[in-house]
């Protein structure tokens, strides 16, 4: 996997090699002399009136960028995921999650924090309910645990509601990834809310 860092804050981009440790990382001045295709690690606070130009113009192709900083806002994080960012969350997040939102970016989806689809969920001016073609295709439990989910309630507080266990829930809500071809809460949210 080609990843870079594209950041003026030295501090940044250590603390991102230090995450990433088990990648080989480059660091880029500037995007357009980056070996396509990559992902890029994109340090906002330093960036992100140039990424964002670049985004407006449609100067970059075959780039998956992953924005990240340091105290994440909703709407920066619409504004940029509706210019085709990947990925959007915290610089400070554990290099954990800064690995699984590089293997979710890498398999051609969208990582946001979880905060934001919780968030997105609560103002969305859509109906809580699901559409009558998906229910077709959804088991009864699944659109009740979906609908649960559309209602901003964690796997936990699923559980609880619909007296089965949180293991029980995370089953329902693989076979209902698989079935509506989505991989996380943030695109079944919008799924369900179309």
């Amino acid at each position: 996997m080609n990843i870079k860092i594209w950041s003026e804050d030295i501090n940044t981009i250590s603390m991102w090699e230090d995450a990433l440790s088990e990648h080989k990382i480059e660091v880029v001045s500037e995007i357009e002399s980056i070996e396509l295709p990559s992902i890029v690690i994109v340090d906002f606070e330093t960036i992100g009136k140039r990424l964002i130009k670049l985004l407006k113009d449609n100067f970059v192709k075959d780039v998956d960028f992953i924005v990240l900083e340091g105290h994440p806002k909703h709407q920066n994080a619409k504004i940029l995921l509706k210019l085709g960012v990947k990925a959007y969350g915290n610089s400070y997040m554990l290099p954990i999650h800064l690995q699984s939102c590089i293997k979710t970016v890498g398999s051609g989806h969208i990582w946001v924090y979880p905060e934001f689809v919780y968030h997105l969920i609560e103002n969305s001016n859509a109906p809580k309910k699901s559409s009558s073609n998906i229910r077709e295709i959804l088991t009864k439990r699944e659109s009740e645990i979906a609908e649960e989910l559309l209602a901003g309630l964690n796997n936990e507080q699923i559980a609880k509601s619909l007296n089965i266990s949180k293991q029980t829930v995370k089953v329902h809500l693989t076979n209902i990834y698989q079935k509506l071809q989505v991989s996380n809460r943030l695109e079944l949210a919008m799924k369900l809310n179309n």
